[in-house]
C-alpha cells in the first residue's frame, strides 16, 4: 500500500487513499491480500480493473499458482531502479506482450534489467528462484543463458542458503566454473521477513561474496 501509493502520487491523505482502494475493491477493480509473515497489503487490478485502463487482452491479470512469485518479483526488482545506473526493469508480461526484440526468442526471464556501465550497455536476464527445480530444467536454463548473445548477463535472486548452493555447486560442476562470470547468484534470506533490505544481499561475483550495491 505504502509503495503504490508513493508510485502513484496519490495527492491525499493516507487515510482517503486507503478509502480509495477500499472503494475500488468494493467495485472489483482490484483485489488486496495481506502477507502472512510481513503484514504488508498487496494489491492488484482484477481483469475489471485492467479493462478500465484500457487493457482488452492481457498477459497482467494475477495467477493463483504464481502469486507468491510473482509478487515478490515485484518488490526485489523495484529496488533496481535505485541505482543510478540502472534505466529499466521490465517484467516478464511485458517482454512478452511488447514483443521487445531478442526477449521472446527461446526462454523469457521474470525481468530483464537494462543498465550503463561506463559507455557500455548491458542487458541482463533476471530470475527469481524461491524453490528447487528439477536439475535438468535448471541447467537447461543457465545453458542457454550461457550460449545466449542476447543478455549480457543473468542474475538469479534465491532466499534459501541451499537452493543457492545448490544452482552454485550444479552450474559450476557441469557447465564450467567460467559460467559464473556470466551468471550471477544473488542472496537474501530475509526476503520473507518484515526486516527485508535488499542491499544486504549478497552476490557471487569474480568468484567472491560482495553486497548487490558493489556490482550495481
Amino acid at each position: 500500500m505504502k509503495t503504490l501509493r508513493e508510485e502513484g502520487d496519490y495527492p491525499g491523505s493516507e487515510a482517503s487513499f486507503r478509502r480509495f482502494i477500499l472503494t475500488s475493491q468494493k467495485r472489483g477493480i482490484v483485489k488486496a491480500i495481506t502477507e502472512r509473515h510481513t503484514q504488508r497489503k498487496v494489491v492488484y487490478l482484477t481483469r475489471n480493473g485492467e479493462r478500465q485502463i484500457g487493457i482488452e487482452k492481457s498477459a497482467i491479470a494475477v495467477n493463483g499458482e504464481t502469486f507468491n512469485h510473482d509478487r515478490l518479483l515485484a518488490v526485489v526488482t523495484k529496488n533496481f531502479l535505485d541505482f543510478d545506473c540502472v534505466e529499466d526493469v521490465v517484467l516478464e508480461h511485458d517482454l512478452i506482450r511488447g514483443k521487445r526484440v531478442g526477449e521472446i526468442k527461446g526462454h523469457v526471464p521474470d525481468a530483464v534489467i537494462y543498465m550503463t556501465r561506463g559507455k557500455k550497455k548491458l542487458t541482463i536476464a533476471f530470475e527469481l528462484e524461491l524453490t528447487l527445480k528439477d536439475k535438468k530444467r535448471y541447467l537447461d536454463k543457465a545453458r542457454y543463458y550461457k550460449d545466449s548473445a542476447i543478455y549480457d548477463y543473468a542474475l538469479y535472486y534465491f532466499y534459501s542458503t541451499g537452493v543457492y548452493k545448490s544452482h552454485k555447486n550444479e552450474i559450476s560442476k557441469t557447465l564450467g566454473s567460467k559460467t559464473l562470470e556470466k551468471i550471477l547468484l544473488a542472496k537474501n534470506t530475509k526476503l520473507f521477513n518484515p526486516d527485508y533490505k535488499f542491499l544486504e544481499t549478497s552476490i557471487f561475483y569474480q568468484n567472491e561474496e560482495v553486497l548487490i550495491g558493489e556490482v550495481f
